[in-house]
């Protein structure tokens, strides 16, 4: 991206050696700097990749017009830089061609300096912005890729948008396997009807009852293993339509480490029979259950010696 202090620089791509001269002369009154000038689309790339400028003016009506379409396809897609057309007055059926290629712009002759300061300003204006917009996509895409907990994207209909490195991970896919996809391909057969009806009583009442709360569900590996997770889901209005986004953690080696302290509680770490804690609270349960029912119990002692 130029800089306010340096003027733009910007390759001519026109066969007329005359109007580009004009062309050039124009530029250089507007305060730009033309740093080349080429008559050929295909000789556009080579001077492009030299050059670097910040926009690409070229000619659409060249001897080869296919051509210089393609060739300001390639250099939007290989360089990031802009192209601006200069059409003839008669080249509706050309310019509408000319939409593949994703111009920034095109001005027609004849064009007046104003008409090429108004054209070029906006164009250089719009592909800063579109940068911009880009390098903040790329930044929360980084942002998100680099977090520990997955983040999946549905839409209203269940089908996954995006998600991130993390859920990949989780769930053992490519990104490639699950875009398109009904999230439901993330959860065990036995819940996918919860999830299906989570929705649809969302589509005829509005409201999204698993908003705000984080539960611990299952889902579903790409091998086929169920394993527990932590769910928290958000909706968002995204262009006048709306997406849940949902932050999901592998809580396995939580539950394993619960389930290893409870059994370090209840147990003898040697032996792993049961601990007189155990006893105590099965006892505490026991004489609870006959409080209610108002049954009796007994507690057989047996004394093993030399155990």
């Amino acid at each position: 991206m130029f800089s306010k202090k340096n003027k733009p620089q910007i390759v001519v791509v026109e066969e007329d050696n005359i109007v580009a001269r004009d062309i050039n002369q124009q530029l250089a009154a507007l305060g730009y700097s033309p740093v080349g000038h080429v008559v050929r689309a295909s000789q556009a790339i080579g001077m492009t990749r030299r050059l670097r400028p910040d926009l690409v003016l070229m000619a659409i009506s060249l001897a080869n017009a296919a051509d210089s379409i393609a060739v300001a396809q390639s250099i939007h897609l290989q360089f990031e830089i802009p192209v601006v057309f200069i059409a003839n007055f008669d080249a509706d059926a050309m310019l509408e061609r000319a939409q593949l290629a994703e111009p920034f712009g095109y001005i027609q002759k004849p064009f007046s300096e104003r008409d090429l300061r108004t054209i070029l300003k906006m164009a250089l204006y719009k592909y800063q912005v579109e940068s911009q917009l880009c390098e903040a996509a790329l930044y929360h895409q980084t942002i998100l890729n680099n977090m520990m907990d997955g983040v999946v994207v549905i839409d209203e209909n269940g089908v996954i948008e995006s998600i991130n490195s993390a859920g990949c991970s989780i769930f053992g896919y490519l990104p490639e396997d699950v875009l398109g996809h009904n999230v439901t391909m993330l959860m065990p057969l036995a819940h996918r009807g919860h999830h299906n009806s989570y929705l649809g009583h969302y589509h005829h009442t509005g409201e999204a009852r698993i908003l705000g709360t984080t539960r611990e569900l299952q889902g579903q590996r790409n091998d086929g293993k169920i394993f527990p997770l932590s769910l928290s889901v958000s909706k968002i209005l995204l262009s006048k339509r709306t997406v849940f986004v949902g932050l999901i953690r592998d809580v396995t080696e939580h539950c394993d480490d619960i389930e290893k302290i409870h059994h370090l509680a209840f147990y003898d770490a040697l032996t792993g029979l049961p601990n007189r804690r155990l006893l105590t609270d099965r006892l505490q349960q026991a004489m609870a259950s006959s409080a209610r029912s108002g049954g009796h119990g007994a507690l057989m002692f047996l004394d093993l010696d030399h155990f």
